[in-house]
């Protein structure tokens, strides 16, 4: 009974700490934007009515992820219950988009969109594919550090069966020795050490936990395409 006891705590401890650094992890990402949001607002007060709505959104999603550490979820989807609601993936594609590029700090690259996904409605808890998103948007500004004439490539589409939301990014991109850990959890390509190695892990956790997957692909000479596929809610459906 003693030597289980230890295990229980021994397990409890472990449990906690890989908490803590989920958490210390995914709060980095709201937070960096609304850094740069508050200094958006401060040299452009005129657009402050807009910037403020964008800074409500982040603290809505860090409140969120308070209650998830609060709660004990750590992220799972088994245990993050997502509230989920039917969206046209364009408008709510092109408004992710944007707050992402206005949460873009002193990034020296630029951004650019393409949206073709049209009236195309997918069922999504808004918040966590924002929290997926900003993780990869995150991810392809670290790569683009050192290029400044770098570039990050937001699309939304839909084929035959997903929609699609995609990042492309030409920065130093991931070796491909690396590609197959790349969602394994604490795993760090390369030797750039950054990070520490949650953020894919906990995408794609969120992503299949809304019945889609994410996907990771290396562009040849450099830069990755990183593909949130999403099925389709068909009109009529609840």
């Amino acid at each position: 009974s003693f030597n289980a006891m230890s295990r229980r705590l021994k397990d409890a401890e472990i449990r906690n700490h890989k908490l803590l650094v989920d958490v210390s992890h995914e709060f980095r990402s709201p937070l960096g934007r609304m850094t740069a949001l508050l200094d958006t607002l401060q040299r452009h007060p005129e657009e402050s009515e807009e910037l403020m709505g964008r800074l409500r959104g982040e603290l809505s999603l860090l409140d969120r992820l308070t209650g998830d550490a609060l709660n004990d979820a750590r992220f799972k989807p088994e245990t993050s219950a997502l509230e989920l609601e039917a969206v046209h993936l364009g408008s709510w594609a092109q408004s992710a988009f944007e707050r992402l590029m206005a949460g873009g700090g002193d990034f020296a690259g630029r951004f650019n969109i393409t949206n073709s996904a049209g009236d195309c409605r997918v069922k999504i808890d808004t918040q966590r594919i924002m929290q997926v998103l900003g993780n990869l948007v995150d991810n392809a500004r670290r790569a683009l550090d050192d290029r400044p004439a770098g570039a990050i490539d937001l699309e939304a589409s839909v084929d035959e069966t997903n929609a699609i939301l995609r990042i492309t990014d030409n920065g130093r991109g991931i070796d491909i020795d690396d590609m197959p850990f790349v969602f394994d959890r604490f795993f760090q390509a390369g030797s750039q050490n950054e990070g520490s190695g949650l953020g894919l892990s906990i995408a794609r956790e969120l992503t299949q936990a809304h019945g889609g997957d994410l996907v990771l692909e290396a562009r040849p000479g450099g830069g990755v395409i990183a593909e949130i596929r999403l099925p389709i809610h068909p009109l009529g459906a609840n």
